[in-house]
């Protein structure tokens, strides 16, 4: 299955239900097949939507946190039989997990698929169905809304 093809509907129901919502024949696969395809459908999506700026900052955030770890762990040198380290690189990794953190403490705030629908049935006017929605275009309406709001 396809971004553009996959109902909305699957979609939310792959994080209630699992995977396996994405069969088009309940009948036909396995969890390993359901998580390829899933994986398949995800990769599309990101590649296709990209992630938001809050979440794509978060993962940069992550990577950059490894990195300073290891950088701090190299850092470390012996003087006069004592273990230093550089308290700089220490620093910068307390900030980057203190971001990280914020992130996540925050992130658990995360609005339904239902109530993003009704914000973008008002901006549309119209009464927008998860049932008449791909993964693609709710996304790309998530976009729009995001736009309408800062010109609003």
């Amino acid at each position: 299955m396809d971004v553009d093809e996959c109902p909305l509907k699957a979609w939310r129901k792959c994080y209630e239900d699992g995977y396996s919502s994405i069969r088009k024949n309940p009948k036909y696969g396995d969890a390993e097949s359901d998580y390829e395809a899933y994986d398949n459908l995800y990769k599309t999506f990101v590649q296709r939507i990209g992630h938001d700026k809050d979440f794509q900052s978060y993962l940069d955030n992550i990577k950059a946190y490894n990195l300073a770890l290891i950088d701090y762990i190299n850092s470390t040198r012996i003087v006069n039989g004592v273990e230093i380290h550089d308290r700089k690189k220490r620093n910068k990794i307390n900030v980057l997990k203190a971001k990280i953190e914020r992130f996540e403490k925050n992130g658990d705030d995360t609005v339904s698929i239902a109530k993003t629908l009704n914000r973008l049935s008002k901006m549309q006017g119209v009464t927008i169905k998860e049932s008449d929605l791909t993964v693609l275009r709710y996304f790309e309406l998530i976009k729009d809304f995001k736009q309408w709001q800062k010109e609003s």
